[in-house]
């Protein structure tokens, strides 16, 4: 049973949620199990808003504690089912955020930007002078900063950043306008490392000084140390780097798997720069057993989002509540220009409906990992045959041999992964000797009828 003091009955059920909320870091398997008995309640009560908020914590807990992909993913589409259930245009913003936050730990950045777009979409609906709605805004406007973070479009991160920071200003509560101030400008720094390192360094000492005692073990206060850690190790100043990391390293809670990854990949670059070998390969060990952990999260959502997006094919709607992923700029026109070529040309027919196929070379191009688990999923067989014939087919290569079983040639490929033509032929080269193929096979033909 959980306990009075983390869950005080005495209070209102509103009061008790909004209690719950604070409990994420400091007590997450209390906070965890109090959503169940609120849940509960919520219900008996009919109570609406008290439903779409503990939605919201659930996915904050798959989020913050577990890395769970999964899990988030499937939070999400609960809270934004009931919200559109609920005609609850706030709660809706907030679901398409947490769609977008799960399409961007996958590397499925239009489908992120997409639903992003969405969420500021509702928001528009409501009054844009309310609080929460001036708070999930600037929320929006940071989660697309770290879209294009991503994506290395850097001045538009910072840009975004500005635009959360403005909406930050109309709140009339000094004190979160501090905190609000103290994590824009923790993020700006972040923003401003890939741009100019003393305009980072300057960002992250102006949020540390608005930091109070009670948040040194805040997430900012981590992202931070981060930052100025960066930045002394771009001046080469190994053992003043190293002691920034070290204080991030402290720092256990409020840390999500992007900034774990991102510690361990600067602390190896500076024991190495230290020339400290030893050290440098105990983080390395951490970041490979961290990065497969991570991975199997990754797998486990990607798939059930292509499970989910198959049958939404079937219906008749690529992708589920209406969502069409749309490749940005240049790649949606070379994936257009490769689909009406493709048409007129008198290549080898691919047995798969025109909306499949182009859904598959739009993977190609935004995410290599998805890509080939949607591939399997139309091929069942063929990375196992390619793999049995030589286990020691890499990635790469097996990317490519997937998408020349879709009839695409080295000069399309490469346009869609943004690669030279002649490192698109190297594969090839190499892919054919580790398939055992004399120069005289058409690969093509050999991989056609594989």
């Amino acid at each position: 049973m959980v306990s009075a003091q983390v869950l005080p009955e005495s209070k209102s059920l509103e009061e008790r949620v909004l209690h719950n909320r604070k409990l994420i870091f400091t007590e997450p398997e209390a906070y965890l199990k109090n959503l169940d008995v609120l849940m509960g309640l919520a219900l008996k009560q009919h109570n609406r808003d008290a439903e779409l908020e503990l939605l919201a914590q659930r996915y904050n807990y798959y989020y913050f504690s577990e890395a769970d992909f999964e899990h988030m993913l499937d939070a999400a589409q609960k809270l934004l089912r009931k919200s559109l259930d609920y005609n609850s245009f706030l709660y809706e913003a907030v679901a398409h955020k947490y769609m977008a936050q799960t399409y961007l730990f996958n590397g499925l950045y239009s489908r992120s930007g997409a639903d992003l777009q969405k969420a500021l979409d509702a928001l528009d609906k409501l009054n844009a002078t309310d609080k929460e709605v001036i708070q999930e805004k600037a929320k929006v406007y940071t989660a697309f900063s770290n879209l294009f973070t991503q994506t290395k479009e850097y001045p538009k991160s910072i840009q975004y950043l500005r635009f959360a920071l403005l909406e930050h200003q109309k709140l009339k509560d000094t004190e979160l306008k501090r905190g609000t101030s103290y994590m824009d400008y923790a993020n700006l720094a972040g923003a401003y490392l890939e741009v100019n390192i003393d305009s980072a360094e300057y960002y992250a000492h102006k949020s540390n000084s608005l930091r109070k005692v009670s948040e040194s073990s805040h997430e900012l206060t981590f992202l931070n140390y981060i930052v100025l850690g960066k930045v002394y190790l771009q001046r080469k100043n190994y053992s003043e780097a190293l002691s920034h990391f070290k204080k991030a390293e402290t720092i256990e809670e409020n840390k999500n798997f992007l900034n774990v990854q991102e510690l361990y990949e600067s602390l190896i670059k500076t024991y190495n720069g230290l020339g400290d070998a030893n050290q440098a390969n105990v983080y390395k060990r951490k970041l490979d057993q961290y990065k497969l952990s991570i991975s199997e999260n990754k797998n486990k959502s990607l798939v059930k989002l292509l499970d989910e997006k198959n049958k939404e094919d079937a219906k008749g709607s690529l992708f589920p509540y209406g969502i069409v992923i749309s490749a940005s700029g240049a790649l949606a026109l070379i994936i257009l220009s490769v689909y009406f070529i493709r048409k007129g040309k008198k290549k080898q027919k691919v047995t798969i409906t025109p909306e499949r196929y182009e859904e598959l070379v739009k993977l190609s191009g935004e995410n290599s990992q998805a890509f080939i688990l949607a591939f399997d999923q139309t091929y069942p067989d063929f990375t196992k045959r390619i793999l049995d014939i030589n286990p020691g087919i890499t990635h790469d290569e097996l990317e490519l041999l997937a998408m020349i079983k879709l009839n695409l040639s080295s000069k399309e490929i490469s346009a869609i992964k943004f690669v030279q033509p002649k490192t698109v032929q190297n594969r090839r080269h190499l892919a054919r000797k580790k398939l055992g193929l004399s120069t005289s096979d058409n690969l093509y033909k050999w991989v056609e009828a594989l």
